[in-house]
């Protein structure tokens, strides 16, 4: 689930690529052999499909996450933190696809921010810039108006930012600052990327009102899982990476979620 281009804007391209770019007589770099007449039409032809395809692989997974929110009651929703037993389940790109789902289904104003501080990705998933972020607010560097980064008028993104080398130094100063409370104030609803239950997670879900647990099927333990849901209080769970229907175990420790 890694490695996709979110379609913030779900718009096609401006312009398409030229068929050949500036330069020499061809249209190519000067001195360089001009392609194919054939194959400068199909290479913006293969970007366009292939942004197609992410842009539905995201959608897909908007779809998923909205289908998700629903087993969540609509206040509780306004300061929602997704989390994982463990690194490597999809977590950052659930909260992602689900801060999509906030904008697109339900019509709501929506940040992302990022509290994964020991090991910030949000940046690189989504081609945006890595600082300022979450970090230059905490340390007094930069107004949190000026490292929000709105890819859509609707969907803003805080990203970690430049964490340097300690962050649980700044872990310690988000639990008790008001950044959450002040992103809050600019959106109706924020989606938090929370760090995995195994390292501060537990901990920093404190600061949201409610949290979503992304369990990857078949690679996360029993015991992980039953350690994780005890200690966030039983929250809905959504199964990354499986088509088939939730767990007898699962419908017993959480409830129906489906």
């Amino acid at each position: 689930m890694s490695g996709l281009n979110l379609p913030l804007d779900l718009e096609p391209p401006a312009d398409m690529p030229p068929l050949a770019g500036a330069g020499g007589p061809a249209g190519g770099v000067a001195g360089a052999a001009a392609k194919p007449k054939e194959e400068r039409i199909r290479e913006p032809r293969r970007a366009a499909k292939k942004r197609n395809r992410e842009q539905d692989r995201w959608m897909q997974l908007a779809d998923e996450c909205s289908a998700a929110l629903a087993f969540i009651e609509g206040a509780d929703r306004a300061r929602l933190g997704i989390t994982s037993c463990l690194r490597g389940e999809g977590r950052t790109t659930v909260a992602a696809a689900t801060a999509l789902a906030q904008c697109l289904d339900f019509g709501l104003e929506t940040i992302l921010v990022e509290l994964d501080l020991e090991n910030p990705s949000l940046a690189g998933l989504l081609g945006l810039e890595p600082r300022p972020g979450v970090a230059e607010v905490l340390r007094g560097e930069a107004h949190l108006d000026a490292c929000i980064q709105w890819t859509r008028s609707d969907l803003g993104v805080l990203v970690a930012g430049a964490v340097r080398s300690n962050p649980s130094k700044l872990v310690s100063a988000l639990m008790t600052s008001s950044l959450i409370d002040d992103a809050q104030q600019r959106c109706q609803v924020m989606v938090a990327d929370l760090p995995p239950f195994s390292g501060p997670g537990a901990r920093v879900a404190g600061l949201c009102s409610s949290v979503l647990l992304v369990v990857r099927a078949g690679a996360t333990s029993l015991d992980h899982v039953r350690r994780a849901a005890a200690e966030l209080d039983h929250p809905p769970v959504m199964l990354n990476r499986v088509t088939s229907s939730l767990p007898r175990w699962m419908n017993g420790m959480f409830g129906s979620t489906r």
